[in-house]
């Protein structure tokens, strides 16, 4: 059986919004973010009251367009 590599107890729920893994801080998901995905670009962003992580799009780091 397959284990997670994400930090025990940070994950809180599912958002009722996008349906996405919500945590309660930023740095919380930002931690889970470079602990499941090493070495990849992604930003911690607001939902709601709580916090998912995502990869940067393309034109957003190229500097094409600012960030949401």
């Amino acid at each position: 059986m397959a284990t997670s590599r994400a930090p025990k107890g940070l994950y809180v729920g599912t958002c009722p919004i996008c349906h996405k893994h919500q945590y309660r801080t930023r740095q919380d998901a930002r931690r889970v973010g470079r602990s499941l995905y090493p070495g990849h670009v992604l930003r911690a962003y607001r939902c709601g009251e709580y916090w998912h992580f995502g990869h940067i799009p393309q034109d957003v780091r190229r500097g094409e367009r600012p960030a949401p």
